[in-house]
């Protein structure tokens, strides 16, 4: 029967355990943190426990390191978590809190992943911290399922729905229902919960909306560059040279994530590889032949294709300024989001509504 180990049980007591003892332990836990901190497998601490010792033969520590895989998952799971966890609900469970959460879209599985986090005032550090309460394994990913999940945490770590003030969560129907949605089962529990949407979703919902307006796909055009030179040495090299006979810096395209918000903009630097693609696709032997290279041409030689491009590259940076004032782990930005979308609606109200309109009704 696997032990249950706990923090103190690993460091002893001063008096049952020599100092050098607590000195190894205090090493291995360390290691073990390492471990978490930038996200390697559990079997690296194999190697790593062999390397102390040969890198440090005149270390007494060293020599009695012992820490493999089994040890280091232990350490981790059974020891480290549970103890910063018990911490985290005891600060939640008798002060308000906001939960996030999310839930896996992987295509074939049967069980999907909700992610719960909360977030809350440590008075310890004074600062506003986000944690990771649980996360777990749904088959149900209807309101219901989600909600009961939801509620099921909660009463697992007998945390009060009474604290609850506020819930954030992608705006699917699901979550954001008026009806039927996970909000709405919430405010049963809790009437006073504030559904918080995340304005960085919304701007990057704005934007894709926007360019679906478009009359030419430009997502579509950047994907199909992308993967023509995706693991071909060959037609990268003759791009390469191309870039050079046109005095071009070469650059790589990057790959179009429908999920990373700010990678549009970055995709949008194909603008400067312009005349180098145009003149590879324009000379490429499979250009006059149906596929994939004739459509990317044809999209290239239209005429208000460079001027979409253009305008994507003026338009996308205003977004991505807002998106990347509010990316920030280190501190709260709560206190922008006023004057940044204040900022944001003056720049664009201009060329939608009335100047009076906005200058008196909006007030800003």
């Amino acid at each position: 029967m696997e032990r249950n180990v706990t923090l103190t049980s690993l460091l002893g007591e001063s008096s049952s355990s020599s100092c050098h003892g607590n000195k190894v332990i205090s090493a291995e836990i360390k290691m073990a943190q390492f471990i978490v901190m930038h996200n390697l497998s559990f079997q690296s601490s194999d190697h790593l426990s062999d390397l102390f010792s040969s890198m440090f033969p005149d270390s007494k520590i060293a020599a009695s390191f012992s820490c493999k895989h089994t040890k280091t998952k232990s350490i981790i799971c059974d020891a480290i978590d549970p103890h910063l966890k018990k911490l985290i609900i005891e600060c939640v469970r008798c002060s308000p809190f906001h939960l996030l959460c999310d839930e896996s879209n992987e295509r074939g599985a049967t069980v999907k992943l909700l992610t719960v986090l909360n977030r809350f005032f440590e008075p310890q550090k004074e600062v506003v911290a986000t944690r990771h309460l649980d996360t777990v394994g749904i088959i149900d990913l209807s309101d219901k399922g989600i909600y009961d999940s939801i509620k099921s945490l909660l009463e697992k770590y007998k945390l009060p729905f009474c604290n609850l003030l506020s819930f954030t969560s992608d705006t699917c129907n699901t979550m954001k229902g008026t009806r039927g949605g996970v909000i709405s089962k919430l405010r049963v529990e809790q009437p006073k919960i504030v559904d918080v949407y995340c304005n960085c979703y919304l701007i990057n919902l704005c934007v894709k909306a926007a360019t679906k307006t478009m009359p030419l796909k430009i997502d579509e055009i950047l994907i199909d560059i992308y993967y023509h030179f995706h693991r071909s040495v060959k037609r990268i090299t003759s791009l390469h040279d191309y870039a050079e006979f046109c005095s071009v810096e070469f650059k790589v395209a990057s790959k179009l994530s429908v999920t990373r918000w700010l990678s549009l903009r970055h995709a949008i630097h194909t603008l400067e590889m312009w005349n180098p693609l145009y003149s590879y696709f324009c000379s490429h032997p499979d250009v006059e032949k149906s596929g994939k290279v004739k459509s990317i041409f044809e999209e290239l030689q239209h005429p208000l294709t460079k001027v979409w491009f253009y305008f994507l590259s003026n338009v996308l940076p205003i977004f991505d300024k807002f998106n990347t004032s509010f990316q920030t782990s280190s501190t709260a930005t709560v206190h922008k989001l006023y004057g940044e979308t204040k900022r944001l609606l003056k720049i664009f109200c201009p060329f939608l509504l009335n100047r009076r309109l906005y200058n008196t009704t909006l007030k800003i």
